[in-house]
């Protein structure tokens, strides 16, 4: 199973158009939007709502009006003035519990707190987990992990190989919440001096959380020269650019329908099915890759580490003297899974633009070992 996140550093690239694009070429996909806080890939994919579940983020606090004295201590501690009279305002508490700690009559007590609704729904293009966080709630990033959590039990129960994520932009919690532990990372960008600083860090923080990230362009020719600088500073960062999509008013026409660009004659249309093309055949290049380096492992090979030259040759003449036979293999055909399970991206964010320069070291015990000379 695979997990594609289409991510940006800041709202309006385009991305949630891309994942509604994306789920009509994927033909069978489990679909989640973690957009949690402001959730809209339902507007473009009108889902028909098969249950509902409700999400408990947080505490806050109850008062037993039969215990209250109204000593007012709650409303003394209370920085946010959110309790007074006994009467709790809901929207402006933080969940702190300090009322409750300091209620001479122990009238406060903390109870979970409805902080939003999770759905799963069915789509024309498969079935769909999202979720919608109750207004001025927090922990968002808690109801991240619910909507990834329920789309892969949904994804192994029905036998679907893929699950595709429209995630939140920026990178707070709930970006970190929707990026960790996914395959593949799509970060949509525009030609924009804000756009171009908040790719910056979105790319950092993939690299932190060691996701691969590819990049897409969106709205290209609307500044050429700034799409030129956003592909500069990809190409100093060993990321590459998978696509660039180019400005159609279309496009603005048919989301205002509630329609996506490929339903409706547009000049982008082309470049989507190519981007989704480029995007699959990497995402199936890291799975092959991870199942030759497993295959290997079975064989008997046992992995070392990645060099270089001159060490990589010296390394080699070692092994083999040492009575091993020695296998080298490109670092991004062999990636192989971590401790959590998850597929380890590092040689390919490490290596990326010169992997010929570098070779995994596979050994194992020589099958005919060479025979000794006989000492004099």
């Amino acid at each position: 199973m695979k997990e594609i996140l289409v991510i940006s550093g800041k709202g309006g690239t385009g991305k949630t158009t891309l994942v509604a694009s994306f789920a009509r070429l994927a033909e069978r996909a489990v679909l989640a939007d973690c957009d949690v806080d402001a959730a809209d890939l339902h507007l473009l994919l009108k889902p028909k709502v098969l249950q509902e579940g409700t999400f408990y983020g947080g505490r806050k606090p109850q008062v037993d009006l039969e215990r209250c004295t109204g000593c007012g201590r709650c409303t003394e501690l209370c920085r946010f003035g959110a309790i007074e009279d006994g009467e709790v305002d809901l929207i402006e508490c933080e969940g702190c519990g300090l009322c409750a700690l300091g209620c001479p009559e122990e009238a406060i007590s903390m109870q979970d707190h409805l902080s939003g609704h999770w759905y799963l729904s069915e789509t024309a293009f498969g079935p769909m987990i999202h979720a919608q966080l109750e207004m001025g709630e927090e922990n968002s990033g808690k109801l991240v992990a619910e909507v990834r959590k329920r789309a892969k039990e949904l994804a192994e129960e029905k036998g679907e190989d893929l699950i595709l994520v429209d995630g939140p932009p920026g990178v707070g919690c709930p970006v970190i919440s929707s990026l960790s532990g996914v395959d593949m990372a799509l970060v949509v960008t525009e030609p924009t001096v804000a756009a171009l600083h908040d790719l910056k860090r979105v790319l950092e923080l993939c690299r932190r959380l060691r996701v691969e990230a590819l990049v897409c362009i969106n709205k290209f020719d609307v500044n050429l020269q700034k799409a030129h600088e956003v592909e500069d500073f990809c190409r100093q960062e060993g990321v590459e650019v998978l696509g660039k999509i180019p400005f159609d008013r279309r496009v603005i026409e048919a989301l205002s329908e509630g329609k996506t660009p490929l339903e409706v004659p547009t000049g982008v249309g082309g470049e989507i099915e190519a981007l989704w093309q480029r995007l699959s055949e990497r995402l199936i290049g890291a799975e092959k890759g991870t199942a030759k380096g497993q295959e290997l492992l079975r064989e008997g090979w046992t992995r070392r580490f990645v060099a270089s030259e001159p060490r990589l040759s010296e390394m080699v003449k070692m092994y083999e003297e040492a009575g091993f036979e020695v296998r080298l293999e490109p670092p991004s055909a062999v990636e192989e899974p971590d401790e959590e399970g998850e597929e380890c991206q590092r040689c390919r964010i490490c290596f990326e633009g010169q992997e010929d320069k570098y070779r995994v070291i596979f050994t194992r015990p020589r099958r005919d070992p060479r025979p000794r000379e006989e000492e004099p």
